[in-house]
């Protein structure tokens, strides 16, 4: 498995790369392995909504962006951070998103299955903004986006004063771990994804008010004998008996 951290700032080694490795070094300590990508020095032209990559799924205009967006569709788990200029994300960042989320919307329809979210850093004011913005684009592609309890921002203005902001850092941290153990999970849902039969013997057991199944299809489908039949009071295949 392996995750990007995508920084958007003009800088390379301002705050939004200092919290972006943190996260990065979380998700690593999970045995993911990582690489951080900064957006600065990269020609990236404007969108011009040509909607060429309606034909084929690649940007026409001659720049640095397609080597990315390579690397993002081979990644499992997708970091996008940037620092809030004029309260909101950088422009670097928001042609970055938009044409990344063209290509993307007008060929597979969405990067269902990848693991994401955003990190915001900024002195104080368009924290909460940007993050709601960033989260926009992880939600319209259809990622599996943690939560985090205390959001995905840091507080920090001059290079390194985000290392200061523990709420912040603890944030990113949380924010690698939940990635890591989210992109675990997504490997293993082909061999859990319940069959068809699976929810027919559900519904059955909705209908006759009690336990239908014969073999461990339910257990399959629930992870415990008829703790989903709702309507069902008595599993035939749990020996406790009534629920």
């Amino acid at each position: 498995m392996k995750a990007l951290g995508i920084v958007g700032s003009p800088r390379t080694d301002g705050n939004s790369v200092l919290i972006t490795n943190h996260a990065l070094n979380a998700l690593a300590e999970e045995g993911v392995e990582t690489e951080l990508i900064s957006l600065s020095g990269l020609t990236l032209l404007p969108c011009t909504a040509c909607m060429e990559c309606l034909k084929e799924e690649r940007c026409v205009l001659e720049d640095d962006l397609m080597p990315v967006f390579e690397k993002m569709k081979a990644a499992d788990g997708i970091i996008l951070s940037t620092p809030v200029y004029f309260g909101s994300a950088t422009g670097l960042m928001k042609i970055f998103m938009e044409r990344t989320g063209y290509i993307v919307r007008n060929n597979s329809g969405s990067w269902k299955g990848k693991v994401g979210g955003p990190l915001v850093v900024a002195r104080k004011g368009g924290l909460t903004f940007t993050l709601a913005q960033m989260n926009y684009w992880f939600l319209t592609l259809e990622f599996y986006i943690p939560g985090v309890r205390t959001w995905d921002i840091a507080v920090g203005r001059n290079k390194g004063e985000v290392a200061n902001n523990k709420e912040g850092m603890e944030a990113a941290w949380k924010l690698g771990k939940s990635m890591a153990f989210l992109m675990k999970a997504v490997r293993t849902w082909p061999q859990l994804t319940p069959s068809r039969s699976q929810f027919l013997l559900v519904r059955l057991c909705l209908e006759e008010s009690a336990c239908v199944c014969t073999t461990d299809s339910c257990h399959t489908l629930t992870g415990t004998y008829g703790r989903r039949c709702g309507a069902s009071p008595v599993c035939l295949k749990d020996s406790s008996g009534p629920l």
